[in-house]
Order: structure tokens, then C-alpha cells, then sequence
């Protein structure tokens, strides 16, 4: 068994861009090894089920009782189907472009843009969930995370009412109230095609 760990890692610049606007580009990353997901370690190592003739050379395994049972006694531990084991062999990264604009106006008001273009990847979709489909080849699973969204953009203001706010009487009910708003646009997430054959 190997202990899990990350590593993360970022470089930021702040710079006033005029006039009150603070621009703020920033570099974001992580690495992380031995995490923990499920491995199959019984599985039928390649072209054993071929060449016992369970599967036909342009065929498709069939799935059947009968084969089920020949395929068993094929495997590494005889007599057994799948056997789940936690092992702390996958990997995950992260890297990131992070950028922000940012200005207030006045005491209360102010207006934010924000920016991420980045990328997630990893060997293991889910801590123990799902397991890796080809336990031979852990690496052949490696590809963007189920949570990677590439692009995201959000924008988020708040303005300050300027009317009655002196006026004793009135600026008890119509002074005071504030205008905001959040605007939210992402690109889409990864998805994994599955197709069957009878």
C-alpha cells in the first residue's frame, strides 16, 4: 500500500488596471498519486477468452451461463467471478488559467468578470464507485475527469439605488434597495459513449 498525496502549485499577479479596475491573472495546479479506486483482480488476461474459443476472432463474447462458467476457469483465482480490490494506483492533474477583473464603484456598488480556462484529468473516475474497465492497463482509462469543465465564466454585479437616500420619510421605504445579478456560462461535461451488441 502506498499513502495518497497531492501536490498543488500556483503563481498569482495582481495589477490595478486604471481608473479603480484590479486585474488578477493567476496559474493553478495540482498533481495527485496512488489514489485509491477498484481493480478488478481476477479479470481474464487479454486473448485468453479467444484463444479457449469462448469468443470468436469477429465475434463478441456471448455472455451466456455456460460461457460464464468456461470463462471462470480461466481467471487468475479459478472458480471466481470478479473480485474488487482497492488499490492505490490511479493519478489525477490539474491545470488552470484563472483570471478576474474587478471594480467598485463607490461605497456599494461594484461589478466582477471571472474567467477559467483548465483541464482535469485522471486514471479513476470516482474513489471506489466505478471500477477501471481493463485492469491490465490502468493508464488506458486516463482522460478528462467526469467533473472537467474546460471553460467557465461568470460575471456578477451589485448597484447601489442612488433615490431617497437623504429624504427622512420616503427613504424609509423607496431609499436603500439594491440591484444585483449573477451571470454563470460553463462548457459542457465529458461524457462516455457506450454501445452493446446481441
Amino acid at each position: 500500500w502506498k499513502t495518497p498525496y497531492t501536490e498543488s502549485y500556483n503563481l498569482d499577479i495582481q495589477k490595478e488596471a486604471g481608473k479603480g479596475w484590479m486585474l488578477d491573472v493567476g496559474y493553478a495546479g495540482g498533481s495527485s498519486k496512488h489514489q485509491a479506486g477498484v481493480i478488478d483482480i481476477n479479470q481474464v488476461k487479454p486473448g485468453v477468452a479467444q484463444a479457449a474459443g469462448l469468443m470468436p476472432a469477429s465475434g463478441v463474447y456471448s455472455g451466456s451461463l455456460s460461457a460464464a462458467r468456461q470463462l471462470n476457469a480461466l481467471r487468475p483465482y479459478k472458480g471466481f467471478t470478479e473480485i474488487g480490490q482497492i488499490a492505490p494506483i490511479f493519478r489525477s492533474n490539474y491545470n488552470g488559467l484563472q483570471t478576474s477583473l474587478n471594480k467598485h464603484f463607490g461605497e456599494t456598488s461594484a461589478i466582477g468578470v471571472f474567467y477559467t480556462w483548465s483541464k482535469d484529468l485522471t486514471s479513476n473516475q470516482s474513489d471506489r464507485s466505478t471500477g477501471t474497465m481493463y485492469t491490465y492497463c490502468v493508464e488506458c482509462d486516463y482522460g478528462r475527469a467526469a467533473l472537467d469543465r474546460k471553460q467557465m465564466f461568470t460575471a456578477n454585479y451589485i448597484y447601489d439605488t442612488p433615490w431617497f437616500h437623504n429624504d427622512k420619510v420616503s427613504g424609509q421605504v423607496l431609499g436603500g434597495w439594491s440591484l444585483s445579478g449573477i451571470l454563470t456560462v460553463n462548457s459542457g461535461l465529458p461524457f462516455t459513449a457506450f454501445g452493446s451488441s446481441t
